[in-house]
């Protein structure tokens, strides 16, 4: 615990400081050790959040334009590269690569971070296609596509859909 502490700048709010007590827990025990400290739901969600990233980041496996948007999406990108950061410290790591993420990171404009999808629930019902699972499935992935910059327009996402069915026009 206190040898990433000690890597930790000036305050720091409480998932960070959580975070880097429990972090290398499995995930149950973290959310079991914040529930015994009667943490809110939002907290446990962000100390598993950080928990989870930390390690994400260090070893560069959010390297994907739609990953660094969905961390800047959270509201925490800044606590987890704060905590990173001190991870990195106590662990003697390079922060090469977190580094580099941080600079992609603020290269994105805030109105590309976390765009309206660019279809929805009802144009895959307008498909006809029958409402489940599968629903989620296709509209993950047609937003990774999307915050990947790899469509441009609600046509371009529809296109993709009807490849993802397997249907080709």
């Amino acid at each position: 615990i206190e040898r990433i502490h000690a890597h930790l700048s000036g305050s720091v709010s409480v998932p960070v400081a959580m975070s880097a007590m429990l972090i290398g827990l499995p995930d149950d025990a973290i959310a079991g050790a914040c529930r015994d400290l009667r943490c809110s739901n939002d907290t446990i969600k962000a100390v598993r959040f950080l928990t989870s990233g930390v390690e994400r980041v260090l070893r560069g496996q959010a390297s994907e334009l739609a990953d660094i948007k969905l961390l800047l999406a959270s509201g925490r990108f800044d606590e987890l590269c704060t905590l990173a950061r001190a991870v990195a410290g106590a662990d003697r790591l390079s922060t090469a690569k977190l580094d580099a993420l941080c600079v992609r990171a603020s290269s994105i404009p805030i109105e590309a971070i976390a765009p309206a999808p660019l279809v929805n629930g009802d144009d895959l019902a307008a498909l006809n296609l029958p409402p489940g699972p599968l629903y989620g499935e296709i509209l993950n992935q047609i937003y990774r596509a999307q915050l990947n910059e790899e469509l441009a327009c609600k046509d371009d996402a529809l296109a993709m859909v009807q490849t993802l069915l397997g249907r080709r026009e």
